[in-house]
């Protein structure tokens, strides 16, 4: 790969992943495709990265469909086996999910994602695996959508995740990854700041009766 980049007169460097060689903040944009959980110390690669980009830079998550695909191929895997063994290797706060039929039928996840996904649901038409199922093409690198597409509960309504779907169009099936790139927000329900707080400790509420559980 390294000599097809020079042959088209790309500037090549050789290093490795958890000891980048290059100075704090090189970088606006730092792309890792199919990588991570193939690393001895994916946790150093990723502070390696933090390390070379900007303030203002960006690391965007997780292996494109195209680099999926031919990973599986060269293991010799499906694409969904490949997926999953992503997600239980990587760091990355990811899941794998699969919907047939406009139905989301299963998922799994990494350790860091701490959300569930809409299982039994009919899929959300703010997601693009929406699209496969409605006739529209997918786009073949990954996009941000609505949190609330995809997540379970409730979810703050401007929170976006990143979606990256594959048609496989002979089971009516879509893949899709997913990926949580910033901090989402669950809306406070139920509560509000002059609500009366009582003592649960107390067996008696302040008027005389006793708590039900």
């Amino acid at each position: 790969m390294a000599v097809m980049a020079r042959e088209r007169r790309i500037k090549v460097y050789e290093g490795y992943a958890e000891n980048l060689p290059f100075e704090d903040e090189s970088f606006d944009f730092i792309l890792m495709i199919t990588l991570l959980c193939f690393l001895p110390d994916p946790f150093q690669a990723l502070y390696e990265a933090t390390r070379g980009f900007k303030s203002q830079g960006q690391v965007p998550p997780g292996p494109p469909g195209p680099a999926m695909a031919e990973r599986a191929g060269q293991f010799r895997t499906t694409r969904t086996a490949t997926a999953i063994r992503y997600c239980q290797l990587s760091p990355e706060p990811c899941a794998v999910v699969t919907s047939e039929n406009g139905i989301i039928r299963w998922y799994k996840k990494s350790d860091s994602f701490e959300f569930h996904v809409k299982v039994r649901e009919n899929l959300s038409s703010d997601s693009y695996a929406f699209d496969f199922f409605d006739g529209v093409d997918l786009p073949t690198s990954p996009q941000k959508v609505p949190a609330t597409a995809w997540l379970a509960g409730n979810i703050n309504e401007e929170a976006e995740i990143f979606e990256h779907s594959l048609a496989l169009p002979r089971y009516n099936v879509v893949l899709s990854m997913l990926w949580i790139y910033e901090d989402i927000r669950v809306k406070r329900s139920g509560y509000y700041e002059d609500e009366p707080k009582f003592d649960l400790t107390n067996p008696f509420t302040p008027d005389g009766k006793r708590w039900l559980w």
